[in-house]
């Protein structure tokens, strides 16, 4: 479900024929995100993915906040986050997959200081850290370090750097800036450390086309080639 609109469009086909759509095309679900999921559905929805498509790798949402605190401000709000994700959390360990919360701007883990305290304080093996490079600062070498700090911690890892343009239009070139090895961001040393800590989870390459929703490009032909690009060059930078 390459789109923003996977929820609705899941709700108006139904569970069960999504669920037929992947089995005809030979496609596992190996995730799902529900960026603006209330944490009270969120229990819900995992029970939901574990029922009907049996399990899910990794289960992506974000943690509300003003996104401006920090010391123990920060500590005491990523803990009372934690305890009211129980038991979406149990959920989980139940057998019903990973859950990722993703860094994201003006939300709880918008920074690498809360980054780094919600992957020390999350105590269960199944929520951690997705890590989007796009909401922080286009450096690899602290994005390397936050990979490297959160260590089993890291769920989920969106290839996606702030590029030039994510909310409004410009022309296509600029928005596929996005994509890995097309902007100014070098994803070597991010690479290099998930591959030194044998990463094992999801990295997504990722772009918000302008308006939300619509295809990154006009053909599948030309999404499918510029994903392999990118792709391309992530797999280089691990062979150099």
């Amino acid at each position: 479900m390459a789109t923003t609109t996977q929820r609705e469009d899941i709700e108006s086909r139904g569970v069960e024929q999504v669920q037929q759509l992947l089995e005809k095309h030979h496609v596992r679900l190996g995730g799902i995100a529900f960026t603006s999921l209330g944490l009270s559905n969120l229990t819900l929805s995992l029970c939901r993915i574990a029922t009907v498509w049996r399990f899910t790798d990794c289960l992506g949402t974000m943690a509300p906040s003003n996104g401006k605190l920090s010391g123990k401000p920060l500590d005491a709000t990523i803990r009372t986050f934690l305890s009211k994700l129980s038991p979406a959390i149990k959920q989980a360990e139940a057998g019903a997959g990973m859950i990722a919360i993703e860094n994201h701007s003006n939300s709880l883990l918008n920074s690498p200081e809360s980054i780094r305290r919600f992957t020390t304080l999350a105590e269960s093996d199944r929520i951690g850290i997705a890590l989007a490079p796009h909401h922080l600062p286009q450096d690899g070498n602290l994005l390397a370090g936050l990979a490297g700090d959160a260590g089993s911690a890291a769920k989920f890892v969106y290839a996606q750097q702030y590029g030039k343009s994510s909310k409004e239009k410009l022309p296509k070139a600029d928005e596929l800036l996005q994509l890995p090895g097309r902007g100014s961001l070098d994803f070597g040393p991010l690479m290099r450390q998930l591959a030194e800590m044998q990463f094992a989870g999801p990295v997504e390459i990722f772009m918000h086309p302008v308006p939300r929703g619509v295809p990154i490009l006009n053909s599948t032909a030309e999404i499918t080639a510029v994903i392999q690009a990118a792709r391309a060059y992530l797999d280089g930078l691990l062979a150099s």
